[in-house]
């Protein structure tokens, strides 16, 4: 005999797809954001990451994503033994929320879960890039919310 009581992993599995599409539809409806903003707020960490920030900067101003600045960035954090990088995880994520191109997108949201691993909303942001980039394929977004939620 069947029982009526649906299973653990179909009502997860409904969840985490209703919480996907809530979130794409919200951020839908969301205004468009001017593509040359950046942000001015500088994190109070050493000197080099803010040397290296403001040449990320002026690389973005001169039309280049800043991708080498960021892993000069990811990687004086492991020469140093810094965990995280909140304040620039935050700053990378707002840079490509203003992105027009979804790719480019894409890769700040893998480089803001490289700077700050243990913060969940990295992985909910690039959840939300990789439904952007491509909707029809569900399990990569599924997987950063869950990373996410593990964080």
């Amino acid at each position: 005999m069947l029982s009526r009581r649906p299973k653990r992993w179909c009502v997860c599995a409904f969840l985490v797809f209703f919480l996907l599409l809530c979130v794409g539809r919200v951020h839908a409806q969301e205004e468009p954001v001017e593509e040359d903003v950046v942000p001015t707020y500088l994190p109070q960490q050493e000197e080099g990451f803010q040397r290296l920030w403001i040449q990320r900067q002026e690389a973005i101003a001169a039309g280049d994503l800043g991708e080498r600045q960021l892993e000069e960035i990811i990687q004086q954090k492991l020469d140093q033994g810094i965990i995280n990088l909140w304040e620039y995880a935050l700053l990378v994520m707002r840079e490509g929320m203003t992105l027009v191109d979804k790719e480019e997108a894409v890769k700040l949201g893998e480089f803001a879960q490289r700077m700050a691993p243990d913060l969940p909303s990295v992985y909910f942001y690039a959840a939300h890039t990789l439904l952007k980039k491509d909707s029809l394929k569900l399990y990569p977004a599924i997987e950063q919310t869950l990373k996410g939620i593990k964080a």
